[in-house]
């Protein structure tokens, strides 16, 4: 469970296949480790993908082989697509966040 999945990593090609992919990989590899052949701890390691990645994913499984067949088999474009409204996203609430502390400065410098 510690073995989190950064949200960057998601659609990132890194160490000669998508971080995503490689996440799982090492997740369910870890978790087969631990005995865990049944696919119990499945269930807990869904929870804490970002949304990013589990809107394209079923979320239930068997076990760990479909689980990493699912994560692999979701198309780039798709994941590609979403970091980039996810980046508008981003942009989009920092301009808010940035207007709301210029419009209280300025309403403070007022006298009435």
């Amino acid at each position: 469970m510690a073995e989190l999945l950064e949200e960057s990593k998601i659609g990132l090609w890194t160490e000669g296949n998508y971080g995503h992919v490689t996440w799982a990989s090492k997740v369910s590899w870890l978790a087969l480790g631990m005995g865990d052949t049944a696919g119990h701890l499945i269930e807990y390691v869904v929870k804490g993908i970002p949304n990013l990645l589990k809107d394209y994913l079923k979320c239930k499984y068997e076990d760990w082989d479909e689980f990493t067949n699912d994560v692999q088999s979701i198309p780039s474009v798709k994941l590609k697509r979403g970091c980039k409204e996810l980046d508008k996203e981003h942009t989009r609430d920092a301009d808010i966040a940035r207007l709301k502390a210029q419009s209280t400065q300025w309403l403070s410098t007022l006298t009435y």
